[in-house]
């Protein structure tokens, strides 16, 4: 007896030491404990005796641990668990026995384990279960009958596994799905009567597939959909037909695939988008009747708020006339064409073409401004950085405001300069990135700071 002296004890955390055996009568006494964590240690085996005396335990936490096999009745006194983890162990195999007795179950994390085959009907005693988590497997298939019983699970992750198909019916057994994410598997099409059994979805995972298309209406069951993410696919256009039936949709992440075409109307029946990722692909242009007009019939045609994120490394997007709708769009509302992960992006101009464009980049930390004036002509680097700005009170004057000179014809920088609105101390950092960011990408000849 251990902790005889804590027979009050509610929350025992024990994680990250270097625990590599549980007496199985460490916790007797400690029956009015409701949490248990012993993640990151080295314990590779459990017993049934082990947790007998934990009847009131509502959490238990063995994530990260060396955990290979699971003894039939581990959980039978903890009738009333509702979160069970054991996330980055060893098990190779699960069986329903493993789980008896927990009927009561919300959150079941098995990610990152060496599961290679599930068992029909292996989860059918947990009615309760809400979340289910087996990501980072080695799944080569699941059957729809896994899922037997499954009626409240809210949400599931099969992510990260050698899954290449998935059933028309997969998910027939869990109506009330509304997150779902199959990412990083190797499915190549989408059977999208699948669908059809999840109508409630309101978060969409298939990033990661080598899904080269995307079959018209394949998404129309999916009218409370608002967040879906398809990146690292193989897509190479972008047609409004994806997005049938998907009126609620207000996010779609389509970075990193081979995207060179967004047909007109390429977004069209998304009245409530408000972030198009596209970044890392291959588009030189983005016109305004990427848009159907009728769907903004209160801000010119596009949306009034729209984060559109545009940055694409080693490739060049073109300064014309195309560009002209964002300026457009900002007198309405806020436009904001951002490159927050590369830090840089370039603007080439083919035909010299002045379109004047004023472009917005918010930043999502502090909501300060940073505002690239036109360019003259419009072309040259565009860079976004970021304000540390500790002033909460204060955020209306945190902006900076710089101007970029065109690029010569041996692509040095004629000029550069840029404008504080803010205390220079709170922006020292901002100022040394953007002259990393102009020392990488060019050489140039003149700054001024005022």
């Amino acid at each position: 007896m251990f902790f005889f002296r804590l027979a009050e004890c509610k929350v025992l955390k024990l994680g990250q030491n270097e625990i590599s055996r549980v007496d199985n009568a460490a916790f007797l006494g400690l029956m009015t404990l409701t949490h248990l964590s012993l993640e990151l240690n080295s314990v590779s085996q459990v017993q049934p005796e082990m947790f007998q005396p934990l009847t009131a335990l509502r959490v238990l936490k063995l994530g990260g641990n060396s955990i290979t096999d699971i003894p039939r009745g581990t959980f039978n006194a903890l009738q009333l668990l509702e979160q069970l983890f054991l996330f980055s162990n060893k098990l190779t195999q699960i069986r329903p026995d493993m789980f008896e007795g927990l009927t009561h179950l919300r959150t079941l994390n098995l990610g990152g384990n060496h599961l290679t085959t599930i068992p029909d009907g292996c989860f059918g005693h947990m009615t309760q279960l809400q979340q289910l988590f087996l990501y980072s497997n080695k799944l080569t298939q699941i059957s729809p009958d896994v899922f037997l019983g499954l009626v409240e699970l809210i949400e599931l992750d099969i992510g990260g596994n050698g899954l290449t198909s998935l059933a028309p019916d997969q998910f027939k057994n869990t109506p009330k799905l509304t997150t779902l994410k199959f990412y990083s598997n190797f499915v190549k099409a989408i059977p999208c009567q699948m669908f059809q059994s999840v109508t409630s979805l309101h978060e969409l995972d298939i990033g990661g597939n080598p899904i080269v298309t995307i079959e018209d209406g394949c998404f129309v069951a999916l009218k409370d959909l608002q967040i879906l993410r398809v990146y690292l696919l193989g897509l190479k256009e972008v047609k409004g037909e994806f997005w049938e039936g998907l009126t609620n949709l207000q996010e779609i992440i389509l970075d990193d695939n081979q995207i060179s075409k967004v047909y007109p109307r390429g977004f069209s029946g998304l009245p409530h988008i408000w972030k198009i990722s596209l970044a890392n692909n291959r588009l030189k242009s983005l016109k305004a009747d990427i848009f159907e007009p009728d769907d903004f019939p209160h801000s010119g045609g596009h949306p009034k708020s729209l984060d559109l994120k545009l940055a694409v490394e080693g490739r060049y997007l073109n300064c014309d006339q195309d560009l002209c709708w964002m300026k457009a769009g900002s007198e309405e509302g806020e436009i904001g064409a951002s490159s927050s992960n590369l830090g840089f992006c370039y603007l080439t101009c083919e035909q010299n073409q002045t379109c004047g464009a004023k472009i917005f980049g918010p930043n999502s930390q502090t909501r300060a401004l940073i505002r690239v004036e036109d360019a003259m002509p419009s072309c040259g680097m565009f860079w976004w950085g970021s304000v540390y700005d500790h002033d909460d009170n204060n955020n209306d004057n945190a902006a900076i405001q710089f101007k970029i000179s065109c690029l010569g014809e041996d692509n040095l920088l004629l000029a550069f300069s840029i404008q504080i609105k803010h205390k220079l101390l709170k922006v020292s950092t901002t100022l040394v990135n953007i002259c990393l960011a102009l020392t990488l990408t060019s050489t140039f000849s003149d700054w001024q700071a005022g």
